[in-house]
């Protein structure tokens, strides 16, 4: 009886915390591709580590490309995977790869140092976000 009744006390927990997480918003997702031999980029890496200190809607992710390296100094935290993904969304929205350039839910993509329509753009996107909910 107590080992059914601890049972059932753990599934209605488990329950509630299931149905707290699929009621809470999920975050906007903002990439930025950048890298430490971008000399564009230190105002868009600035503004995506405010927006990580600021803003609980939006989950900030900073991809650096390793395109810059040929130019002898190697970004440490380069990697070729942040290449491949960025030329995905290069075919979609321009057909070239720039820096730094910030993608917002994988729909929009911005100047990432342009705080105005990278705004924007996450507003836009939370509301599609809550418009799919309903």
């Amino acid at each position: 009886m107590v080992r059914s009744l601890a049972v059932i006390c753990t599934s209605t927990a488990a329950l509630l915390a299931s149905h707290a997480f699929a009621a809470a918003p999920r975050p906007v997702v903002v990439e930025l591709f950048t890298s430490q031999g971008c000399s564009s980029c230190p105002p868009a890496d600035r503004f995506l580590s405010e927006l990580s200190d600021t803003r609980t809607d939006v989950l900030p992710l900073a991809f650096h490309v390793t395109y810059w390296n040929r130019l002898g100094w190697k970004d440490p935290f380069s990697f070729d995977g942040a290449d491949t993904r960025q030329a995905q969304y290069a075919q979609w929205f321009r057909d070239f790869a720039y820096t730094p350039e910030m993608v917002i839910d994988g729909k929009a993509e911005v100047v990432g140092s342009n705080r105005s329509a990278a705004n924007s753009a996450i507003d836009q996107a939370k509301s599609m976000a809550s418009r799919s909910l309903q």
